[in-house]
């Protein structure tokens, strides 16, 4: 297993100590539904970080300069 599936299996069972929580420790788990909608969100989380780092790239390029060194630099 991969550290992103790690992170996502991690991630999802946070959710759901945290879904036995606001039952009063009364676990009661609504099936794969749960399961579907957690990994849905997470795939719209990713997609989004991906757009705003394509975009902080493309600003951070339009700045950039190539640096040129001499030998006793």
């Amino acid at each position: 297993m991969d550290g992103q599936a790690e992170r996502t299996i991690q991630t999802l069972e946070d959710k759901l100590r945290a879904y036995a929580i606001d039952f009063k420790g009364e676990i009661v788990l609504i099936g794969p539904e749960l399961v579907y909608e957690e990994i849905e969100k997470v795939r719209l989380i990713k997609g989004r970080l991906r757009m705003a780092q394509s975009r902080q790239k493309s600003y951070a390029d339009v700045r950039r300069k190539d640096l040129e060194f001499n030998v006793n630099d």
